[in-house]
Formats: C-alpha cells, structure tokens, sequence
C-alpha cells in the first residue's frame, strides 16, 4: 500500500491473482481489492497497517497489513460499489 501523501510504499498485502481494483469503504476502515485472474476480493483492514513487519529482509522496512479476508465474487470480477446505510 502506497501513503497518498508521501507517495512512499508503507505496507505489503498478499492478495489474489491479478488485482484489478482497489475499492475503499465509506468509513475508509477497509480495503477491497478485487482480483481479476483468481475471481475474489481481499477484504484488508486500513486500521492494521500499524500492525508488525513479517517478510523477512526484503521487506523488513515495510508494516504488514494483515488480510481480512478472501471472498470469492466469480469469474473475472472488474468493478464493484460500496453502499453505506444509514440506519
């Protein structure tokens, strides 16, 4: 994940096979990215990317942004929308 501000790499997030878009939510607490090739969505919680370095050397300077989870949205997924309610 790249900080919008500084333009600077700030985490590494494992997510499917060939990431076609990256949607924020509404609340901005999570990130879904869509992968085209595997036909999922990789659920990441933003607020975790304080969360501790794994990735050995490469990566060691980098923060982890733990994955939320996968889910899988069918083939070629390329577009999606996030609707809040207001209750």
């Amino acid at each position: 994940m790249l900080d919008v501000e500084s333009g600077k790499l700030v985490a590494l997030v494992t997510v499917g096979s060939r990431p076609r878009q990256i949607i924020l939510t509404p609340n901005h607490d999570y990130a879904l990215v869509l992968n085209e090739k595997s036909g999922d969505m990789a659920v990441i919680r933003i607020f975790s990317l304080g969360g501790n370095q794994v990735g050995g050397a490469r990566v060691k300077r980098y923060k982890s942004a733990p994955l939320f989870t996968m889910i899988q949205v069918g083939e070629r997924p390329v577009s999606a929308a996030v609707v809040g309610l207001n209750v």
